[in-house]
This record gives C-alpha cells, sequence and structure tokens, in this order.
C-alpha cells in the first residue's frame, strides 16, 4: 500500500504529459513504451513521470538502473489506472471533479510558461523592483533585553524590583520564561523593528537606551519588561549586481499576477450563485456568491 501511495503522488505527470501529447503534431509522435491492454503509454507520459520522480531531470540522464525503476513504476501506476478506467471510475463525480482541477492546473501552468517563454527579466526590471525592496527597509535596529511572564502581576512585581535598584539581567535569568534570552540575561542581540511583534518593537522605539518600560507591555506571548540597550543604522543593503539573480523570482511572479489580471479583464466571466448547504443541522442552504483567490502559477524556471 505504501508504495502503491507513492505511485500516486506522481499521477499528475500523466495529466501533464497528455496535455503535451495532444498538443504535438503527429510528424513529431513518437513510439509508445507499452501498451497495457491495448492502450499506450506514451514516451511524454515517461518524460513527465520521470522528471516528477526524479527532481527534474531528464530521464535520458538518469543512469539505467534508475531508467529501469521509473519505467516500472510508471506501468505499475497505469495498470491501476487502467483498472479505474475500466471499472468506470473517471465518470465518479468526485473523482470527475480531482482530474478537472488538475487538467486545470496544469494548463494554467503550462499557458504560464508558454506566454513568459525566452521572456527573462530585463535589468531594469530588477533593479526597480531592488530599489522598492531598499526603500522599505528599516533604518534603524535595536538592542534590547525583556522579561517575559504570563501574569501583569508578576510583571509589576518585577518592575517593582527594578525600581528599587534590582539588576535586570539578574531577573531575567530568574523569571524569564523565554529561557533562550533569559540564559543570557534577557538579552535579544540585535534585531530590526519588524522582526518583533508590533507591541514590542513600538515599546523600543519611544525607550531611550538604558531606559526600560514602566508598564508591562502585552503581546500573544505573555507580558514583557524591555530594556533598551542600543540602536544603530541599519547595515547597507548588498549591491545591485550580487542579489539580482535572487530578485528574479519576485519579479516573475509580479508578471505573473499582472498576466491573470489581463486575462480576466478580456475574459467573459459570469459568476453565479453558490449554495452552500449548513453543514451541522442540515437546514436551509446558505446563499450567497463564495469569494475564491484566483491561484496564480508561477513559470517554470530554467
Amino acid at each position: 500500500m505504501k508504495k502503491l501511495a507513492l505511485l500516486m503522488t506522481a499521477s499528475g505527470a500523466l495529466v501533464l504529459a497528455a496535455c503535451h501529447s495532444g498538443t504535438g503534431k503527429a510528424a513529431d509522435a513518437r513510439p509508445a513504451i507499452a501498451h497495457i491492454d491495448g492502450q499506450p503509454v506514451s514516451a511524454e507520459a515517461l518524460d513527465a513521470f520521470a522528471q516528477a520522480q526524479a527532481g527534474g531531470k531528464n530521464f535520458a540522464d538518469l543512469p539505467v538502473e534508475q531508467r529501469d525503476q521509473i519505467v516500472d513504476s510508471l506501468l505499475k501506476l497505469a495498470v491501476v489506472a487502467h483498472e479505474g478506467e475500466k471499472q468506470g471510475l473517471a465518470k465518479d463525480p468526485k473523482t470527475a471533479a480531482q482530474l478537472e482541477l488538475v487538467r486545470m492546473q496544469v494548463l494554467a501552468r503550462a499557458a504560464v510558461t508558454a506566454h513568459f517563454k525566452d521572456a527573462k527579466p530585463t535589468d531594469t526590471e530588477l533593479k526597480a523592483e531592488y530599489d522598492s525592496l531598499v526603500a522599505k527597509m528599516p533604518k534603524e535596529e535595536f538592542q534590547a533585553s525583556h522579561i517575559l511572564v504570563d501574569e501583569e502581576a508578576k510583571a509589576k512585581e518585577l518592575i517593582a524590583q527594578l525600581e528599587k535598584g534590582a539588576k535586570f539581567a539578574t531577573l531575567a535569568t530568574a523569571n524569564s520564561k523565554d529561557t533562550g534570552s533569559a540564559a543570557k540575561g534577557g538579552d535579544l542581540g540585535w534585531f530590526p523593528p519588524e522582526q518583533m511583534v508590533k507591541p514590542f518593537s513600538a515599546a523600543v522605539a519611544l525607550l531611550k537606551d538604558g531606559e526600560y518600560t514602566h508598564t508591562a507591555v502585552q503581546s500573544q506571548f505573555g507580558w514583557h519588561i524591555i530594556l533598551r540597550t542600543g540602536v544603530r543604522a541599519t547595515p547597507p543593503p548588498p549591491p545591485f549586481e550580487q542579489v539580482k539573480d535572487q530578485i528574479a523570482p519576485s519579479v516573475e511572479q509580479k508578471r505573473v499576477g499582472q498576466y491573470v489580471e489581463s486575462l480576466q479583464k478580456n475574459t467573459k466571466i459570469e459568476r453565479h450563485e453558490i449554495k452552500v448547504p449548513t453543514p451541522v443541522d442540515g437546514g436551509a442552504p446558505v446563499t450567497g456568491p463564495v469569494t475564491a483567490p484566483v491561484p496564480t502559477p508561477v513559470p517554470e524556471t530554467k
């Protein structure tokens, strides 16, 4: 059963191959690699299956032993799928819906890949994205220590001790439930504001170096007593040429989003009311439009 389950995870490769094999010219057809009760298993299906199983590597580039294993696995999958066909399971509503969804996903990815074929982001696009990211970077970062406790009353008690001259590090080590920083006297090191939850970073920004919060700060983690110990300018970003290849996926994602939006604007879409049955008491259906995000396929990188 475990081996069969692993085979099933690659079944999308067969759908992908079917989409490709149906669009090629007859002159480009390649011989089938096998027949299952007279039904062909295409070479294109093998290519797609091999890439899915071997981390994107081409079938021809694999060692002979691995190629044999992949062919055997594909034929096992094909035999089971053929049995499903014979039983008419493709007509089962749930199975048909899954096949429909996989087909849409594969075709969407193929459409995006075809649209952006050989259209890599230009240096102008990459530089604009780099400048945008740099502009959003924080201008400074802080160093701070904290004591984290569960109850506000406990935090007030510790603040009272600080006001009487107790050492912050000593109280942090003995009382903070953040064991990682407690071992260092509450020290959190240097961090940009967005690395911390908003109540924490907002409190740090209002303090001066050497000051601690005389009122405990609440977050989803508990109650914080915060001591700011330093502030400095954020280190400069790496130069554009050094990171432009890392920025490319972000630019490609934005391109895909714009492409999908343009398709939506130029496509007649008729949305219908979706009736959703009440899950608990099985009463009257809840009616109204159901909004779902449009999936954004990402072009494959070569």
